[in-house]
């Protein structure tokens, strides 16, 4: 899996959740490292933040992760 296919993967999954999900639980279903994962959803949170055309951001809760509206809308 690209890092491409990687975010869709990362996104899915957390879209699908609806709710946090762990970074272990990240990298037991995608087969990454903690290093791994944790680098691409800081890559993933900043280009969430840097698009204005987006309507949601990443948000880290302690060691999990959640999509989640922006704050102007």
């Amino acid at each position: 899996m690209d890092n491409m296919n990687l975010e869709a993967a990362i996104e899915g999954i957390l879209f699908a959740a609806g709710e946090s999900v762990s970074i272990e639980r990240l990298c037991e279903v995608t087969s990454r490292s903690k290093a791994a994962m944790r680098q691409t959803l800081e890559k993933m949170q900043k280009k969430y933040e840097s698009d204005s055309t987006r309507g949601i951001k990443l948000v880290r809760f302690e060691d999990k992760y959640q999509l989640c509206t922006k704050s102007e809308y």
